[in-house]
């Protein structure tokens, strides 16, 4: 039963595994009555049982089983059962159970009201409309950088970023004469003198949100985040590979909503100059404070989405085998990018998590994975 059900919530079901699940399930049912004959169990008439023999249905009309799980009764069970017991003396429980829990609901609810009659009193501000599907984000970069006085041969060879001191350079020559063409920013870039090897870099963007109807709309949480950190080694010495995701990027005034204006692009690197460099390159103008080092994929200005999934495909955007890269300010980033491998007919067993966007060929833009892709992807 245990191998029906890790089959059932397999990322991608072939032919092949249905067939495995159905010869699992049979297998459970022909051996069942062991639990009967044992006195463990008198009958298997309850839902879960019952529910398994329509998977492979289910699975053939609707497609697979995400977030088929019940983590979210488990963590309800916590609030609901846990707590209230701990606060009863453990005799007759039941009836102490449910009056704290209503109190508790009752005095929480109070404290929303009093808080939003304070706010209406003080900002005379218009009654609560109802909220929105996903709340407003903000970009979030920590204070300091996590490391520091990283070389650029490291960042070629540890982070991926395979022409840095290229895009660098391309990016500076951009930045000063925006009205040269490509061939000219190549050709300035060329003889451009960069006047030092080091750069400062974090390994992660964070976006946060703040929820203006919980009891403290200050405070943040964080909603989405943007990972750019090389392999490493933990305490045990094994090697925790890499981690670099893709993520949504502005590239030609795309709105708030839609791909217009956007392309995906794999985020390698994220730094920031030296002061002194700063000034020099950017003279009396404010100079992006965190550049981005990124690898471009497929524009969706040459894409439509498929007709039977709504998702678009996407592939590497490469210039005589190399993947194309520019170096970007932060600020362009909207928000990460979940892929979905265009796997074929099956699924290759070597393909994993942390190599899969180097090896496929293909991908697919997965606005399914939460709130904001969705309400933003189309």
């Amino acid at each position: 039963m245990l191998d029906f059900l890790y089959l059932a919530k397999y990322p991608v079901h072939t032919m092949e595994t249905l067939d495995r699940m159905e010869e699992a399930l049979k297998m459970y049912h022909e051996n069942c009555q062991v639990f009967i004959d044992l006195g463990i169990r008198q009958n298997f008439n309850f839902p879960k049982d019952h529910f398994s023999n329509h998977y492979r249905e289910l699975i053939e009309l609707f497609g697979t089983t995400d977030n088929f799980n019940t983590k979210y009764t488990e963590r309800l069970h916590i609030d609901l059962a846990k707590e209230a017991f701990r606060a009863t003396n453990s005799k007759d429980e039941f009836p102490q159970m449910t009056a704290w829990l209503d109190r508790r609901e009752k005095v929480m609810l109070h404290e929303k009201f009093i808080l939003r009659r304070f706010e209406d009193s003080s900002n005379n501000v218009p009654p609560p409309c109802i909220p929105p599907l996903v709340q407003p984000r903000e970009m979030k970069m920590a204070t300091s950088p996590l490391v520091y006085g990283v070389s650029f041969e490291e960042i070629e060879t540890k982070y991926g970023a395979t022409d840095f001191k290229g895009a660098l350079s391309r990016f500076v020559i951009h930045s000063q004469r925006p009205e040269l063409t490509k061939r000219q920013v190549e050709d300035a870039a060329a003889s451009l003198h960069l006047p030092f090897y080091k750069v400062s870099v974090f390994h992660r963007i964070k976006f946060i949100s703040h929820d203006p109807y919980s009891i403290n709309p200050s405070a943040s949480i964080v909603v989405d985040s943007i990972h750019c950190e090389p392999a490493r080694f933990d305490r045990y010495n094994n090697r925790i590979p890499g981690r670099f995701d893709t993520a949504m990027v502005n590239i030609a005034n795309g709105g708030r909503v839609g791909v217009k204006g956007y392309c995906v692009g794999q985020i390698r690197c994220v730094f920031v100059l030296p002061s002194k460099v700063q000034k020099e390159w950017f003279p009396g103008q404010s100079p992006p404070l965190h550049l981005a080092y990124v690898e471009w994929f497929t524009p969706f200005a040459s894409l439509r989405p498929g007709r039977d999934h709504g998702l678009y495909k996407i592939s590497k955007r490469t210039i005589d085998g190399q993947q194309r890269a520019s170096v970007i300010p932060i600020n362009l980033i909207k928000q990460s990018a979940h892929f979905i491998p265009a796997f074929g007919p099956v699924a290759p067993a070597e393909w994993k998590s942390s190599t899969v966007l180097e090896v496929a060929s293909s991908l697919y833009v997965n606005c399914f994975s939460d709130r904001f892709p969705y309400s933003t992807i189309y």
